[in-house]
């Protein structure tokens, strides 16, 4: 994934969402990039393809999570969260403030990055949302 992404936050090490797995990074893409003509959020183990992770658009972040498999007294089982994993996620997460705006892009409504960036900087003290690849934002994910 090559361009510029907006990171959300960082999976913190008690998830209970992302199954305690710290250190993934939640990103918003803006429409026009990576060939979508709509905007992408994205959860992310690593910054390159051999990790975990992906992005897809807002309506389905809402609707559902993929579902997880363990292997369990040597049986596969399937993990399905319950509703509203995501706003739990996105809390977890440090921005539950996302949620609105999440909504508002699955139901269609084009939200510009500047309201994005704006709302972000009003949750966290004036700080800009930092931005870059997938590299740069697990870097900054790193020093956070």
């Amino acid at each position: 994934m090559s361009g510029t992404s907006f990171l959300l936050g960082v999976v913190p090490s008690d998830s209970v969402e992302n199954r305690k797995r710290k250190g993934w990074i939640l990103i918003y893409t803006p429409a026009g990039l990576h060939g979508s003509n709509v905007p992408l959020i994205g959860l992310y183990e690593g910054p390159n393809g051999h990790y975990e992770g992906g992005s897809v658009e807002a309506s389905v972040w809402l609707q559902r999570r993929p579902s997880t498999f363990d292997l369990v007294d040597s049986q596969i089982v399937e993990n399905r969260p319950e509703p509203g994993w995501f706003e739990r996620l996105c809390r977890e997460v440090g921005c539950a403030w996302f949620v609105p705006i999440a909504q508002r892009l699955a139901a269609g409504e084009n939200v510009p990055l500047e309201e994005i960036q704006c709302t972000y900087s009003l949750h966290h003290h004036g700080a800009h949302m930092p931005q870059g690849d997938l590299t740069d934002l697990f870097k900054i994910a790193k020093h956070n």
